[in-house]
């Protein structure tokens, strides 16, 4: 074999090479969203996003929540450009919970996240701009909508959100969830 030859031989393999990597990252990848999608009826989707569960309550999201001593406060993260968000958004008013929601309104066009907060019925308290921004990067979201669960000034659960039955059902555990069983919950939370 000739030294070109060689090297076709060898550069086809490395080639060959990054293409199976390549399909089998995308493999991959499409598994995921196939197991996120199919969860019809089971609630919110468990997604590796955000801070870790037993994590204690950031600083800049402490200052715009009222915790309560014995009941969970949600946080829900919306982005301004996010499509489910529009949509989960004006339909809020409907998630029957007898602790606080704060919605937090992030990311890109300031005009765009005023309009998504618009969205949000007035008495659920809505966070915008650079104290939103601070709080989502405190907790290390890139996933919307999102919720988080506090307890005891520490995250007992996170969950992304495909609509507002998913949110009523995740909201219901949660309260149904006493102090405690709180240990357990941080146990075997997503």
């Amino acid at each position: 074999m000739t030294a070109l030859e060689t090297t076709v031989v060898v550069v086809l393999a490395a080639w060959m090479l990054v293409l199976t990597v390549t399909l089998l990252v995308a493999i991959r990848q499409i598994a995921v969203i196939m197991l996120l999608l199919d969860r019809d009826g089971e609630g919110p989707a468990p997604v590796d996003d955000g801070i870790d569960v037993g994590s204690e309550l950031p600083t800049s999201v402490a200052r715009l929540i009222d915790p309560l001593p014995d009941r969970p406060s949600f946080v829900l993260v919306l982005a301004a450009v996010c499509g489910p968000c529009r949509e989960l958004a004006p339909q809020l008013d409907a998630v029957s919970t007898s602790t606080p929601l704060t919605v937090l309104v992030v990311g890109g066009d300031p005009r765009l996240a005023g309009e998504l907060a618009q969205l949000v019925p007035s008495p659920i308290r809505t966070v915008t701009g650079g104290a939103a921004r601070d709080a989502s990067t405190a907790l290390g979201i890139t996933t919307t909508p999102f919720v988080f669960e506090f307890r005891e000034q520490r995250l007992a659960a996170k969950a992304a959100v495909r609509g507002l039955e998913h949110l009523q059902r995740y909201v219901d555990e949660a309260e149904a969830v006493t102090t405690s069983d709180l240990g357990t919950r941080l146990e075997v939370a997503p």
